[in-house]
Order: structure tokens, then sequence, then C-alpha cells
């Protein structure tokens, strides 16, 4: 058989796993998707609001907060990724369960084409794609809207640059993905080459430090504030006076983190499904990078991996489950980029076994986590979202603000995803405070709190759950 051929079958293998997935545990076809978890429906909403209206749709802020960048309306993850899945989807329209077809595509894509970069023979291909296919995280994100899907689909590429020497395709790669995830920049790691001396490490890692800051300034003129992230925290406490005594209160909060993040990562018993997965093969892989016969850019990409987790340690919680959606890539990574350079079988029976053994906890997060996204009845969404399409008119030429809908939560569910795409979502700063005076011409509230609203207003739709109003503050005229 081909080459290509051989390439084109292994590609398949994780998105008919992911796929077939959702049929046998869920009964369910992609045609069921309906996001049910507060960042799967803002990542879903905001492709189909690409695909729909491109950069002209309303804002998706936290606070009614935009981007300092006057021309993205996009949220607090950047406009990168809803306008590379929102362009992909444009020809097919906005099906709600478009992204996650996207989603699977790219995965294909991404191991179809890496195979091709890498060129490794047959049964080589086919550890990675097993690999790849029983790496249970990205399985179970290409499932979902948000950004995982692309992400794993970066790292299966990526490695494949590294194996194939291709320094400027893997350079490009990762310099266009911190655009999308800043931390992306940690990828540039492992394309260095074998220093010929101290000086020379010093200076390729001093430009990978330049580029992290530098993809992370871009990145925050483009992306929409978050008023309690970690770089917003930092500027306001340097920012209220008396900047050693804010540096050490600074230094006591990430500390007491670190430790209790460390205390997390030693008890799998508060481990969520498939996080200890992702520790426990970070592990491997570290380990493996330290053999004395293992290859130069598995090692790199170990470097790579040690700083995301040091990252994840310091600045995220843990237990949160976010800090392991972003080392997870950088874990499949060096996962991909060790069998590709392994010239033993054995590293690919070794973490095929290990991967394996988490089966149960992928079919445990299946049912949990995509359960109520795929198996409920959603008829009555679709209801919704026809009704408010009625009574929502979208207008291209009016100020974003227009059409805009203010939350007044933020942890919302699937009823946010009824509204039209085109129309931007922003969620209130704090939990249940609607502002007197917003800035966004439509507000969603739970049913009961109309009265007590400060503004004045009208009801466009109202149901036993919520209702959308029209704060008739806000005088939409032309731009």
């Amino acid at each position: 058989m081909p080459p290509v051929a051989v390439y084109m079958l292994c590609a398949a293998l994780a998105p008919a796993v992911s796929i077939g997935s959702i049929l046998l545990l869920l009964d369910a076809g992609f045609h069921a998707y309906w996001p049910a978890f507060s960042d799967d429906v803002t990542f879903n909403h905001q492709i189909r609001t690409f695909a729909t209206a491109g950069f002209s749709g309303g804002y998706y802020t936290i606070g009614e907060l935009p981007a300092p960048a006057s021309f993205t309306h996009f949220g607090p993850h950047g406009p990168f990724y809803p306008a590379l899945y929102g362009l992909l989807l444009w020809p097919f329209g906005a099906p709600v369960s478009g992204p996650i077809w996207v989603h699977h595509g790219l995965m294909y894509a991404a191991t179809l084409l890496g195979l091709v970069l890498a060129r490794p023979n047959a049964a080589t291909a086919l550890s990675v794609a097993v690999v790849i296919t029983t790496f249970w995280p990205a399985i179970s994100m290409l499932t979902a809207s948000m950004q995982e899907g692309l992400h794993f689909s970066i790292a299966v590429f990526g490695a494949a640059a590294v194996l194939h020497g291709r320094a400027r395709i893997g350079a490009t790669l990762y310099a266009a993905a911190s655009l999308v995830r800043p931390t992306w920049a940690f990828g540039l790691i492992t394309l260095i080459r074998k220093p010929t001396s101290v000086a020379s490490f010093a200076s390729l890692v001093g430009g990978v430090a330049l580029l992290s800051v530098g993809s992370l300034l871009i990145f925050r003129f483009l992306a929409a504030p978050v008023p309690t992230g970690i770089v917003e925290r930092a500027q306001d406490a340097f920012g209220s006076g008396g900047a050693g005594s804010q540096a050490a209160s600074l230094a006591i909060y990430y500390a007491q983190r670190v430790l209790a993040n460390l205390t997390f990562v030693v008890s799998p018993s508060r481990w969520q499904p498939l996080e200890g997965q992702v520790l426990v093969l970070s592990a491997v892989a570290l380990v493996l990078a330290f053999r004395r016969e293992a290859d130069w850019r598995l090692r790199m990409s170990a470097l790579g991996l040690a700083g995301m987790l040091a990252l994840v340690m310091v600045f995220y919680d843990a237990g949160g489950y976010r800090g392991f959606r972003i080392l997870g890539p950088f874990t499949l990574l060096a996962l991909v980029i060790g069998v590709l350079s392994a010239d033993s079988k054995k590293v690919a029976v070794l973490l095929i076994g290990i991967n394996l053994l988490f089966v149960g906890s992928f079919v445990q997060f299946v049912h949990q986590n995509r359960g109520p996204v795929f198996s409920s009845d959603h008829s009555n969404f679709a209801k919704i979202a026809d009704d408010l399409s009625e009574r929502m008119r979208f207008d291209i030429a009016a100020d974003p603000w227009c059409n805009t809908v203010l939350v007044d939560h933020t942890d919302f569910g699937a009823i946010v995803a009824t509204i039209p795409p085109a129309f931007g979502l922003s969620v209130v700063a704090n939990p249940k405070r609607m502002p007197d005076h917003p800035r966004s011409a439509f507000v969603m509230i739970s049913s009961g709190s109309a009265e007590t609203m400060k503004f004045p207003y009208e009801v466009v739709y109202r149901s036993g759950e919520f209702s959308v109003l029209r704060n008739l503050l806000r005088e939409c005229k032309k731009k």
C-alpha cells in the first residue's frame, strides 16, 4: 500500500474513535449537539458569529469592557480562534454543531500532513495514530466547541515539524498559535537544535522569551480584558502604591497557590477524570527524555513541557481543570515526538499501555461531561432560538453595542446558546449585579429579575426560565 494511503487511514483513527464514542456511549449523533456549559457556549457562539457577520458582530466581553483594538469585538481569548473556525464554517452557514465538525476535520488534516512531513514507516505511523487516539484528553475535547481541539491539532503537526527538521514551518506554526494562546511560545523550545555552546543556548532561550512577551502584548491588545485575570491582578496590586509590599503580597499569594497545586498533584483521589492521564504521561515524557539514549528533540520538547507544568503550578488552579487543558497539548507534543524519534517500539507500547489504563476515566468523562451536551432533548432550545431570531434583528450598520446581549450571570448554560449568532454576549463582572446603565442594547436575565432593573426597558421575549429585555437607554443609530 502506498505510504500516503497508509497515512490517510492512520489519520482517520482519532476522529473515528471520537465520533464512535458519542454513537456508542451516548447513542447520539452530532446533530444532537447543543453546548451546555459556559465556556463551550461562548466559544460556539463566537465561531458562529464570525461565520455570520465576520468582525462586524456584537461585543463578547466581561463587564462590558471591550478589547483595546477597535476592529475586534471578540472576548478574553482573542479573535483568531473564532475567526479561523468561523471562516472554515462560513460556507456551511452557522449550524450549532459546526465547530465540532471543524475540530474533527483539523485533527485529521494535522495528523495526515504531519505524517506526510515526517515520513515514518507504516508501523511507526500506526503507533503515532494509536498514541494520539488513546490520549483521551484530546479525543474528549474534539466534541466541544472550546479551543482544545485546535491546540491538540497544533501539537500533532508541530511534533512532525520538529522531527523533520523544518524549523521555519515549526516557528511559523508556534508564532501564529501564540496569538491564539500565548503559551504556545514555549513550543519554540522544541525547535532548538543541540547548541554548540552555553552562549548560543542562552541566546536561543532569550529569543523564545522575547517572543513570549511580544505575543502576550499583542494578545492583550486584541483580547477583551478579564477584570480578575492574572495580569490584571498584578497590575492592580502594583498600581495601588507600595510596590514592595504589593510584591511581597503577590509572592505569598502565588507561593500558597503552588503549595495547594502540588498538594493536589500528589493526591490522585482528588483528580478529575482525565487529569490523571495528563499528569502521569507528563511525568513519563520527562523520564523518557532523561534517558541516556534519548533523542535531543525529545529532550527539548520535555523542556518545554516542564516549563508549561511550572507555569500551570504557579498561575492556575490545578483543581479547576483549566490548567490541564493548557498542559495537555504540550504533553501530547512530547509523546508524539517521543514515538517518532524512538528507535525502539517499546516506547510506543509503553505509552499506549498507559493510555489504555485510563479508558475508564474517558468513558466516565463522556457520560458526565458530554451526556448533557448530546443526550438531552434540545428541541425546546431550537424553538426558542427560532423565536428569538424573529424578535431580535441583527443590524450590521448599527453600533456593536446595539447587537450585544448582557447576560446577568457568568456561569451560564445552554439557554444562552439560543441567542442568534452575530449578537455578542457580554457577562456581568460580578454575578447577579446588573449595572444601572448598561451599554448593551439587550439584557438576558433570570425569570423574576426584571423588576429589579433600574433602567427603562421593554420585554422582547419571556419564558419560564429567562427574559430578554431591550435597554431603552441605548439609542441604536446607524454608524
